[in-house]
């Protein structure tokens, strides 16, 4: 694939492939990042990357997902969904024309690796999910595709895992295999030229509003969204702006009230960081100018 990635399209949006819809978006592929331990005889590390030539407009049907670092429990999870444009059975001829999709159920991987099971071919970063007793399954076709799960207490999505391989197509005892996303979290991260962030200074009490002035603000280096364990008592969510001056580095905390953050700024995206950025600064008289760059923490990628 790689010696041809331009003739290659990627459809965002679409339900059905022979009518795109306006919905649809279409891109060109600018780069293919397959891991470089990938072995495709024992599916290890079956996981890459693609880079687009352009960004995607999310919308109505197109939505983000959250990528979960090592702080989310994935077996706790409890409402988990499959898509893609695969065959409905394992004796068909061909893909589908219309997206499909199925609910689904995360299976412990020791007992999908047991011998009445998988018996061992279970790496550790793989995921299990489907039923027992087989019936709904992923299928030829939809190997790449998502595996997502709704957050148990927020209105998001979880991509916990890509569909990999499995022993025929929803067999009892032979469920679908994932690659685990939150297993490859840093490869993601160092794939994309972004790095865990630098422990930052204390934060102040959560009753401490910091006023900003632009006179003393050189420039905005990194803007960090956490979320402290008082959020929910205090109804705010702090926003962490690193800044750095004459004399280094140094941190304020602005503490946003949850009500300013909507459904767009649930994840930590740039465009989200953006939105939020823009609400600090405008609450705090700071003109967008010093807004430099925009960088992710290694912590948990969505917030409540």
């Amino acid at each position: 694939m790689a010696r041809h990635l331009t003739l290659w399209r990627v459809v965002i949006g679409a339900t059905q492939l022979t009518q795109l819809g306006p919905e649809a978006q279409v891109r060109t592929i600018k780069r293919l990042l397959v891991h470089e331990h990938y072995s495709n005889i024992t599916q290890r590390n079956d996981i890459a990357l693609l880079e687009l030539d352009q960004p995607v407009q999310c919308g109505y049907y197109v939505q983000l997902a959250c990528v979960p670092d090592a702080s989310l429990r994935v077996s706790q999870l409890r409402s988990c969904y499959v898509s893609g444009w695969g065959s409905t059975t394992a004796r068909a001829g061909g893909p589908s024309d219309v997206l499909q999709e199925a609910k689904v159920r995360l299976i412990d991987v020791k007992l999908c690796n047991s011998s009445r099971w998988y018996g061992g071919a279970i790496h550790s970063h793989n995921l299990c999910a489907g039923y027992p007793q087989g019936g709904i399954d992923t299928c030829q076709g939809d190997s790449g595709g998502p595996l997502v799960c709704k957050d148990n207490t927020n209105n998001y999505f979880w991509l916990v895992g890509v569909t990999s391989w499995g022993r025929g197509c929803a067999r009892p005892n032979q469920p679908g295999v994932y690659t685990s996303t939150q297993h490859f979290h840093h490869w993601i991260l160092r794939q994309m030229g972004l790095r865990p962030a630098l422990t930052p200074t204390p934060a102040p009490q959560p009753n401490a509003l910091v006023n900003l002035k632009p006179a003393a603000l050189m420039t905005l280096e990194t803007l960090i969204w956490k979320r402290p364990r008082f959020a929910a008592k205090t109804g705010k969510h702090p926003l962490l702006i690193t800044r750095k001056g004459r004399k280094g580095l140094g941190c304020v905390h602005v503490y946003v009230p949850i009500k300013h953050l909507g459904r767009t700024l649930r994840c930590r995206s740039k465009s989200g960081l953006a939105l939020l950025a823009s609400f600090a600064l405008k609450k705090h008289a700071v003109t967008s100018k010093h807004v430099a760059t925009l960088a992710l923490s290694s912590t948990r990628k969505c917030s409540g």
